[in-house]
């Protein structure tokens, strides 16, 4: 049986209408009239309907260069526009009203060619969402005749479009493709696989590798600065402002710690870096007691991106058809905090180099990763979180009940989709389960004076002496702030009250109107206290935290 209860290519067949409209020959009319074989011959679609349909809704061209799409544009639908016409759906999700009709023609065909064609299909839906599209697609023959605006809305509701992308063909995960920049990637797949598989060398020493390019908008292009790509433990590092090191290799350097969002690469950090480094080398190049100091930034590919791409689906969420994604995304944000903290320990010996100071900025689920450095790695001494959360539990709950994720009877906490060893991770390396646990909710403030006093052994441990700006966005609806304020609520109160003393600085910043995005007002502010911290040189350590730090070495 057909899935759907409205039949949008059935066409009424009338006493004057001709035999070659749809019947018993399996919608064939709705066809091109003929297609190409692979031996390049023409053949009548009608001769062989289902290889027509096949090569229809062929992907193998994109198939082959899949892991490389992000080049032209993230995972998305395609959103509602004049859809334009294009010859086949390995180039865009609307290739001809054939293709549509091939959904129900073939649909008990081989599973892949079910996928591709549904797939296709919700490409159409997103496309369609208004009936200003609707009509735009019917005078531009997108559609076949007939089809009436109320049909489509049921094909639209019954389709499932909130929990069809483990149904449809990866490909069109990616709704809007850039095509100048598919085919040029299509056109070099067999170059770029062999110089940028994962593992392999970089094959420039000079720039980063992925052409994740990006600049802040609203504001001038970033400063040209020197930037080589560096192999470093197993990951390739880019590093700017190695060439504008002061020449004297026993001056002191602070390493800026670039952590960039989820379906990007290290690329995508090479604007704040060489804004901050700019910044930088138009100052003094002093720290606070007067003595010349060094900055370089560093960006690495976090796990599961760029060059170190295992699995798609992973960095998905659950509506994007992961089922696993807050045990996913907890090791991206765990793994990119432990690859931090080892590079740390090496940096000094690649870059030969004093580096003696460690700041860190990180964007998105690089934002909840620098979250996590703040409060598990003792050399940070300060940090932006641009978008990110300190409440991982939080946010997943969040997620959850938006994504209208069904956990039957259960809460979300220890089932399958957030379980016991999930749990354990979050108390051991989440901030908010580190300071509260990872249940109930948080107390308000002010806080009782035994409160304080088990808080204070816990901050003196994990964040004295720290500072952290945070950046986030008013209208973010994917990393609400609001998840984050109830921790900071507490964390303000200390820094500026009962743990005064701590040297605990927490600059919390929301931007109106802005959403999920790193807005050129959140890029103005984290350059001027990036400066400024690494000109106040690495944080004062003594007593008990010193003892840890030689004992660490």
């Amino acid at each position: 049986a057909a899935p759907f209860s409205v039949r949008l290519l059935e066409l009424d067949r009338g006493p004057n209408d001709s035999a070659s409209q749809p019947g018993d020959d399996g919608l064939a009319s709705l066809l091109p009239a003929s297609f190409r074989t692979e031996s390049n011959d023409v053949v009548a679609a009608s001769r062989d309907a289902a290889a027509c349909v096949e090569q229809e809704l062929d992907l193998k061209r994109l198939d082959n260069v899949h892991s490389w799409l992000w080049v032209a544009d993230r995972p998305m639908p395609p959103r509602p526009a004049a859809p334009a016409a294009t010859a086949r759906s390995g180039d865009h999700a609307s290739s001809g009203d054939g293709d549509v009709g091939s959904h129900e023609a073939n649909l008990k065909r081989r599973r892949g060619l079910r996928k591709r064609a549904l797939g296709f299909l919700f490409s159409y839906a997103a496309l369609i969402s208004r009936e200003s599209d609707f009509r735009i697609a019917t005078d531009k023959q997108l559609l076949p005749p007939g089809i009436k605006w109320p049909e489509w809305r049921v094909l639209v509701e019954q389709l499932g479009t909130g929990r069809i992308y483990p149904y449809i063909d990866r490909r069109f995960h990616h709704g809007e493709l850039y095509l100048a920049r598919k085919d040029t990637r299509a056109a070099d797949t067999d170059t770029a696989m062999r110089r940028h598989r994962p593992g392999a060398a970089d094959s420039s020493p000079t720039s980063p590798t992925m052409a994740d390019s990006y600049s802040t908008k609203g504001l001038p292009p970033a400063p040209a600065v020197s930037v080589r790509t560096v192999p470093m433990a197993g990951l390739l590092v880019d590093v700017y402002g190695l060439d504008e090191l002061p020449p004297d290799p026993a001056t002191p350097v602070t390493c800026l710690w670039l952590l960039h969002p989820r379906t990007r690469t290290r690329a995508r950090m090479a604007d704040i870096a060489r804004r901050v480094l700019h910044a930088w080398l138009g100052r003094r190049e002093q720290d606070r007691g007067g003595r010349a100091r060094g900055l370089v930034a560093l960006a690495f590919d976090m796990p599961n991106h760029g060059s170190r791409l295992v699995s798609e689906r992973a960095n998905q969420a659950w509506d994007g058809g992961n089922e696993r994604h807050a045990i996913d995304l907890a090791g991206l944000v765990g793994g990119a905090r432990a690859d931090m903290s080892a590079l740390m320990d090496l940096v000094g010996g690649y870059l030969e180099r004093e580096v003696d100071g460690h700041v860190a900025l990180g964007w998105s689920l690089g934002g909840h990763a620098a979250w996590q450095g703040v409060v598990c790695e003792e050399r940070l001494d300060a940090a932006v979180v641009v978008v990110g959360c300190p409440d991982y539990l939080g946010l997943m709950t969040d997620r959850a009940k938006r994504s209208d994720l069904d956990t039957g009877s259960a809460p979300l906490l220890g089932s399958r989709f957030f379980p016991r060893a999930l749990l354990s991770a979050c108390c051991a390396h989440d901030p908010r389960a580190i300071l509260f646990g990872p249940g109930g909710s948080l107390p308000s403030v002010p806080l009782p004076a035994a409160e304080q006093a088990r808080l204070r052994s816990i901050l003196d441990a994990r964040v004295r002496g720290k500072k952290v700006l945070l950046c986030s966005g008013g209208d973010d609806a994917l990393v609400p702030h609001a998840l984050s304020r109830p921790l900071l609520a507490v964390l303000k109160d200390a820094a500026r009250g009962w743990y005064r003393d701590g040297g605990f600085v927490v600059d919390d910043r929301v931007y109106e109107g802005v959403g999920h995005r790193f807005s050129k007002d959140m890029v103005r502010d984290a350059v001027e206290f990036l400066v400024s911290v690494v000109g106040e040189g690495p944080r004062p350590r003594g007593g008990k935290e010193e003892e840890e730090e030689k004992a660490r070495i």
